[in-house]
Order: C-alpha cells, then sequence, then structure tokens
C-alpha cells in the first residue's frame, strides 16, 4: 500500500477537484444544448415546408442518432465530474482530521514526520536535573513520560490509519475516473490523432500506395518507442505508452474495412506485402514499423495507465487490469500460428502412387511450413541495435512474447531431425537445408531479444532464477501439450544438425548466444540497462552449463550415433565455448568479487564440471577457448594468492579449473577412443590443447573483466602447454596410443611449478621490492642487480629458463603454512576431478 506523505497530503487542493467537476457539468450543459440545436434544427426545415421528403427524414433519423451517441460522451463526463466530487468528499474529512491532529501535537511539545510517525520531544533529562531521587516531583515526570511515549504510539497509529485511507481513497478515485474518461474515449469522435479508425485508414492508404505524409509518420511514430521507454524495458521494467498508440497498433494489423466497428485481421500474406507499393527506404521504413509494432504489442511490461471500459468492475468494485501487451493482444493470424505445434510425426507410404509397392515411413509434419516463412518475411525487417550499440537502443525486442514463442516453436522443428524427412501437411518433402533456413531465421530473429532468450534458457532450471514472463507450453510430436523445459528445448536444438556457413558464425542459433562474451565484464558504474543485460548473461551461462552437463550423454553420441556435439555442430560447439569460458571461475564457486561478472550460480557437482569441458572439448577450437581460459583464470588466482596469501580458499578453484580441463579433455579423449573416432584427438595434437598466446585468447572470447585484461598485458606473453608433434603415421593415432603424448602436454601445464610461478608473479606484483631479497637472488643469482632484468621480469612475467623447483622453495619457506592450506584444496579438488569413479551427483 502507498501512503501518502504529510507533505502531500498537506499539498493537496481538494476544491480543485470540485472546479474541475463543476467545469465538466458546465461543458455537459453546453455539449447538450449544442445537440439538441442539431437535433432541432432538420425538424424546423420540415415544419416550416421548406425541406420536406425523404433526405429530411434522413437528416432528422441521422442528427438523432449522433445526438445520441454524443449524449453518451456527456454521460461519461457526468460520470467523472460525480467522480470528481466522492473523491473529495472521501478525503476531505481524513484530511482535515489529520491535519489538524498533527498540529496539535506540535504545540503539546511532540513531532510530527513526514511518514506521520509521532514522537515525543519534550526534554526529560532537563525536567529531572536538580529532583530529588525518589521524590514524587520525579515519579511525576517519569510517569508522564511513559504516558506521552504510549500517546505518540497511539497517534502514530491513528494518523497513518487516516493516511493509509487517503491514499485508498485517491487511488480508487484515480481508478474509476480512469474507466470513466476511458469510456468518454471510446464514444468520442474521431478527434485524436491516434485511433482504431485513423489507423484503419492509415492503413488502407499505405496498402494502396495512397498515403499522405502525415499518415506515414503517424504509423511510424505509433509503432515506435521513446528512448526512455526502450530503457525501462531493457531493465526488465515496465513501460507505459498512452492508450490511444495501444488502441492504434492493434487497429494497424485488424482494420476496419468499413463494415463495422470490429476489424478484420490482416492475412500473413497481406502482411508480408506491406509496403511493397513504395521502394527503397520508404518501403523498409514502412515495413520496419510494421514488425516493430508486433514485438510491441506481444510484450507484456509494455501496457497503459488505462483498463478497458468494465462497468461491472465498477459496479462490484473490483479492479481491472491495466490494458497491455501479450500473446493475447496479437492479431489472430500470427497469434494463431505462435500459439499452435509447428511440428508433429506421422507414418505415410514412401510410394503414394502405388507404383512399386510401399512401405510406410517415419516423418516430421510441419503444417505451418509456409505460414512461418511468411511471418519471418515480414518480422526480419524489425529495428535491431547496430554493431556494439546497447541493447534497446534502437530495437523493440525487449523481452517480447513473440520472441519467446518463436524460440518454443524452434525447438519442437528441431525436435523432429531425427526422423527420416521433413514433409508439408500435403506430404511433399521438405528439404534439410529449407528446414535450416527456416530455424535460422526464427532464431536469428528471436537472438535479438536477450530477455527472451534468457527465459528460453532459464525455465525448468533448478538455480532458482525465474524468467522474467513464462514461456509459452510446447507439443511434443505426438501432439503432447507439456510446460516448457529449458533442458529440452536446448537439447533438442543443439542435437538439429546444423550446417557449419563461413562467415554466419553470428546468425541462426549461434545469435541466441553471441552477444554475451561482450557483456560478461560489468563492473560498478554501468548504467542500469547494462547491469541487467550483465546478470541475463551469466544467468544464462549457469544454466548452459548445466543443460550440457545434464544431456552429456546425448552430446557425447549425438541422436543415437557415435557422433559429439564438437563433430556434427563446430560452429555452436565453439559459440557455446566463447558464451561460458569467460564464467569458468564462478561456475567453479569462486569469490565472485575477484571478477567483473554477475549473475552467475556455481555448479554443484564435481562431475558436471568435468562434463562441460568434455562436451566442449568436442570441437578443438571450442576446447582451446574452454582450456585456455580455464588457464587464464587460474592463472589469475594463483597470483592473487600469491599477493594475499589468507585466501588459501582459492586453492580450491584452481583445482578445480586445472582437474576440469584436465579431466574433461581425457573424457573426450576416452569418448574417441571408444567410438574410434579420431579427428579432434589429431587436431589437438598437431595443434596443442590452448591457444599459442593470452591475447590470442583475448580476441577470441570478447568481454573478459579488467582483472584479466590487466594480467593479459603484464603477464607472461606465452600461454602454452607445448607444441606436440604428431606420432609418425597419423593413421596410427588409436586406441593403442591412448595420445599420452597429449594427456602429458596437459598435465604438464598444470603442475605444481606452473602454479608456484604463478604464486611468485603475485608476490613480486604485491611488493616488486622483493625480487631484490635474498629468495630471488636464490634462483636468479646475480641477474637480480641487473636493473634491464628485473624490469623485464616485473613486465613480461618470469623467463622461460626458470627452474621451478627453486621457485617451488622460495614460495613454499615465503608463504608458510597458508602455502599448505591452498595445496591441500588444490589437490583435494584436482583429485576428485581426475577419478573416473567419482561418483555423478556428488558435490565439490
Amino acid at each position: 500500500m502507498s501512503r501518502p506523505s504529510r507533505s502531500i497530503v498537506n499539498g493537496w487542493d481538494l476544491m480543485s477537484l470540485d472546479a474541475a467537476a463543476s467545469a465538466l457539468d458546465t461543458a455537459v450543459d453546453d455539449l447538450s444544448g449544442l445537440t439538441q440545436r442539431m437535433a432541432e434544427a432538420p425538424r424546423r426545415a420540415g415544419d416550416s415546408r421548406g425541406w420536406v421528403g425523404a433526405s429530411q427524414l434522413g437528416c432528422e433519423s441521422r442528427t438523432d442518432s449522433d445526438r445520441a451517441e454524443i449524449n453518451k460522451l456527456g454521460a461519461d463526463l457526468t460520470h467523472a465530474a460525480n467522480v470528481l466530487r466522492n473523491t473529495s468528499a472521501a478525503i476531505s474529512p481524513n484530511r482535515t482530521t489529520a491535519l489538524v491532529r498533527a498540529l496539535a501535537l506540535e504545540r503539546d511539545k511532540f513531532s510530527v514526520a513526514d511518514d506521520w510517525t509521532v514522537r515525543d520531544t519534550r526534554d526529560y533529562a532537563a525536567e529531572l536535573k536538580g529532583v530529588e531521587a525518589g521524590s514524587a516531583t520525579e515519579r511525576s515526570i517519569l510517569d508522564a513520560q511513559a504516558a506521552r511515549s504510549e500517546e505518540a504510539k497511539t497517534a502514530t497509529v491513528s494518523l497513518q490509519s487516516l493516511a493509509d485511507q487517503m491514499g485508498e481513497d485517491d487511488r480508487n478515485g484515480a481508478r474509476v475516473l480512469a474507466t470513466a474518461f476511458g469510456d468518454a474515449e471510446g464514444n468520442a469522435p474521431l478527434a485524436s490523432s491516434y485511433s482504431p479508425g485513423q489507423a484503419s485508414l492509415d492503413v488502407q492508404a499505405i496498402m494502396s500506395g495512397a498515403a499522405a505524409a502525415e499518415q506515414k509518420d503517424r504509423f511510424s511514430r505509433a509503432t515506435s518507442l521513446t528512448p526512455e521507454q526502450r530503457a525501462a524495458l531493457a531493465r526488465g521494467d515496465f513501460a507505459v505508452i498512452p492508450k490511444e498508440q495501444f488502441d492504434y497498433l492493434k487497429a494497424i494489423y485488424t482494420p476496419s474495412w468499413g463494415g463495422g466497428p470490429q476489424g478484420q485481421p490482416l492475412s500473413l500474406g497481406a502482411l508480408e506485402s506491406f509496403g511493397d507499393k513504395y521502394t527503397g527506404a520508404e518501403r523498409e521504413t514502412l515495413k520496419q514499423s510494421l514488425a516493430d509494432g508486433v514485438f510491441m504489442l506481444g510484450n507484456t511490461h509494455l501496457g497503459t495507465e488505462q483498463t478497458d471500459s468494465n462497468p461491472f468492475a465498477e459496479i462490484w468494485g473490483t479492479s481491472t487490469p491495466f490494458v497491455s501487451g501479450g500473446m493475447s493482444q496479437l492479431p489472430a493470424p500470427i497469434r494463431d500460428l505462435l500459439g499452435s505445434p509447428a511440428a508433429s510425426k506421422a507414418s505415410i507410404s514412401n510410394d503414394p502412387y502405388g507404383q512399386d509397392g510401399s512401405r510406410m515411413i517415419d516423418v516430421t509434419r510441419l503444417d505451418s511450413f509456409e505460414d512461418f516463412n511468411s511471418l519471418m518475411s515480414v518480422l526480419e525487417h524489425r529495428s535491431e541495435d547496430s554493431g556494439l550499440a546497447s541493447y534497446g537502443s534502437q530495437s523493440v525486442q525487449l523481452g517480447s512474447d513473440v520472441d519467446r514463442a518463436l524460440i518454443a516453436r524452434a525447438s519442437e522443428i528441431a525436435a523432429g531431425d531425427d526422423a527420416e524427412r521433413y514433409v508439408t501437411k500435403h506430404n511433399s518433402t521438405i528439404p534439410h537445408s529449407s528446414v535450416e533456413s527456416l530455424l535460422d531465421r526464427m532464431l536469428g530473429v528471436a537472438g535479438s531479444d536477450h530477455i527472451a532468450v534468457h527465459d528460453a534458457v532459464v525455465t525448468g532450471g533448478d538455480t532458482g532464477v525465474a524468467p522474467q514472463s513464462p514461456m509459452p507450453v510446447v507439443h511434443g510430436l505426438g501432439g503432447d501439450e507439456k510446460p516448457y523445459d529449458a533442458s529440452v528445448a536446448m537439447k533438442d536444438l543443439f542435437q538439429f544438425d546444423w550446417t557449419d556457413k563461413a562467415g554466419h558464425e553470428n546468425d541462426g542459433i549461434n545469435r541466441l548466444f553471441n552477444w554475451m562474451p561482450e557483456v560478461a565484464s560489468t563492473p560498478d558504474g554501468v548504467s542500469g540497462e547494462r547491469m541487467a543485460d550483465g546478470v541475463r548473461s551469466g544467468q544464462i551461462a549457469s544454466e548452459l552449463a548445466r543443460i550440457i552437463a545434464e544431456n552429456k550423454s546425448d552430446f557425447e553420441d549425438m541422436n543415437g550415433g557415435s557422433a559429439s556435439l564438437g563433430e556434427v555442430n563446430p560452429e555452436l560447439t565453439r559459440t557455446l565455448a566463447r558464451t561460458i569460458a569467460p564464467y569458468l571461475a564462478e561456475l567453479a564457486a569462486v569469490d565472485p568479487m575477484l571478477f567483473d561478472t554477475r549473475g552467475v550460480t556455481a555448479l554443484e557437482e564435481a562431475n558436471q564440471f568435468k562434463s562441460l569441458f568434455q562436451i566442449l572439448d568436442s570441437d578443438p577450437d571450442a576446447g582451446r577457448v574452454m582450456n585456455t581460459n580455464a588457464l587464464l583464470q587460474a592463472t589469475v588466482l594463483e597470483q592473487v594468492f600469491g599477493a594475499d596469501p589468507t585466501r588459501t580458499d582459492l586453492g580450491e578453484i584452481v583445482g578445480r579449473l586445472h582437474g576440469g580441463m584436465t579431466a574433461g579433455m581425457n573424457s573426450m579423449l576416452d569418448e574417441d577412443i571408444a567410438d574410434r573416432r579420431f579427428d579432434a584427438a589429431r587436431d589437438y595434437t598437431l595443434r596443442g590443447a590452448t591457444f599459442d598466446t593470452v591475447k590470442a585468447l583475448g580476441s577470441a572470447v570478447p568481454g573478459l573483466s579488467p582483472v584479466l585484461k590487466s594480467i593479459i598485458d603484464i603477464s607472461a606473453p606465452s600461454l602454452k602447454l607445448g607444441e606436440v608433434g604428431m606420432p609418425p603415421d597419423p593413421a596410427e593415432v588409436s586406441a593403442a596410443t591412448k595420445f599420452d603424448s597429449l594427456r602429458a602436454a596437459l598435465y604438464d601445464g598444470t603442475s605444481l611449478g606452473s602454479v608456484y610461478g604463478e604464486m611468485l608473479e603475485g608476490i613480486l606484483k604485491k611488493d616488486p621490492d622483493f625480487f631484490t631479497g635474498a629468495e630471488m637472488r636464490a634462483i636468479y643469482g646475480d641477474q637480480v642487480d641487473n636493473p634491464e632484468f628485473v624490469s623485464k621480469v616485473l613486465r613480461d612475467g618470469l623467463p622461460g629458463d626458470t627452474d621451478y623447483d627453486l621457485v617451488e622453495k622460495v614460495v613454499a619457506r615465503t608463504l608458510g603454512s597458508q602455502d599448505n592450506d591452498f595445496l591441500d584444496g588444490y589437490e583435494n579438488q584436482l583429485n576428485r576431478l581426475k577419478d573416473p569413479n567419482f561418483p555423478d551427483g556428488a558435490k565439490w
């Protein structure tokens, strides 16, 4: 309940409500007089015999009808005047009582705060000064203090109750007044530039190619949002537009063609050809506006501050919801298409003409294949955020149910990919490339809506992250309806056989996630819209990691075969790796304050982390993204510990990062050996399991936090696991070799020597003077006296010929027992992840 403050109540001018009511009464009287004279004019002409016949009678009938309609407006305005008076009458006595009571309390040495809290302000300490303890005077003062304390509490309750009632009366008046004016608006002639009637006229003019500049401008304005409205939606807040604009929007897609007040929805074909009477930029602008309007109508967070007229709600005192967007507001052709099953299973004859004998084959039927293509031809023209512009800077795809439905329906279509073929409702075969093209269009459009993508990934998850708005129900291929489950939907989309298209890594399914690396780093001080996008990205990455781990067996052997996710869909696998890799330390439960990422919920099970690496390692480039990121983030944590030895907790996190990387790669290699599929292993063996340098990772995975970027600049420039040459005969790469050289390189990259080296880096970053001490001399001898050598090491990191056995001894002596605590946590987690028998479901 919103309680009006004392200052607000004091500023209320209730006489202005009465004055406004009187002004409305005067306007109604004037309107009544005008309609009376309007109705009398044709009668007087008929009575004088100056105008007789059918036309005169028709004019009488029309003026009587118009008078009745306009008088409805007068009745609505009279209702509004009564609401104003009733509101004033309800508030006035409580206002007077509250304000007078507050003044009286203040005169009696009480204070009354702006929130109506009453406090006793008598100076009892001064009154008790010099009074004999235990005397009657002291007792009298103390009794008065206790009594006035109770009086203050009672007065607070009384004043706040009066304020609550005034607030309720004010809100009730506003609601009923909004209804009255909404009814008046509906009965008013077409005067506003935004009205359903005007929308119908504008749409008809545009479709005929005869629209005036004013009509095209109005159409464009009605289908757009202000920067403030877009920003509110991008933050996940509600945005308000005038109800006239909302009504105009609806009428665009359901215009009235002169046959009555109820318009007829434009068909998908008509929507697809909308604006085709024009050319060039003018044509594209009209199509863009048409598409934007669909997304606006479908947004439940976009609404008005008015309700639809509902006299029964007013009679019974029930509330009527404000008019807002959503699937129910979309025109029937779009609403029905997005709300119906997109795919179903069927059995058809492979020889429909019976010439060669027939057998029944299983197919996936796409009854709405052409309709979806028509819809995408409309929606693809929508406004988009250009380049690196922030989310919502131009786009109106800001949490629309249209995008949620596109993702849900795309998952239904993708689920049919393991059938022999797709067919139309007429049983004509649809080439796989055509199905993929449709899915590319659907997901390419929906991917612009970060909020919808978020909801599509987190719905049904177990992390407690709620979607902003519910996802639509989905349908199995057998026609069963069920709640949307992100794990199932994403699995179906990921298992679809996508074609890798050079130069198109930002299209189709990749569009759902490729915006995330850019917002992974979300430091304090960014805008509210940017912060919300960063939180969404972290929440999506958390759920994607769980979904991949949860469906590990399906992604190991896609669609019942032996090919892995990375082998079937390498481009998608790389997108997922770039999406998740910036969050690896957070997924391993690191202190979230160490990285500028938001929204991540750590994995709870060791094998989940290992499975994540295993599946994404199945494409070598994706694996290199994951492994290099794991080493890089572990490097940061090792250096943090070197600089702050109290952070012994970081040992466990480094162990998880190293263990996830090595154990995941081992599991991937074991799976490939079992399936006798060695392409990925050969690639790793030839090119290494990480990128050659950290800088190469920086260009591959944008969105590194400022901490990580600083490490890239000043850490050792060559972060290699070591290049491992191919075996003498690549054809001999098989189960017999076990890829020992590759596995050895991985373990070498996570050796204790490298861990201690990074700890020493952290020590030097915190205290560069450590370099001139005896401990560094034990490692580098007289070189510590060479300023150029010292500067180079501080700038570029430890040289390649460093004796890491000596480094380990120096660091262990320097850090003391805290080094042991760090290593205990490190080895415990590393060994858990490397243990092939560590049970599924077991926690970290």
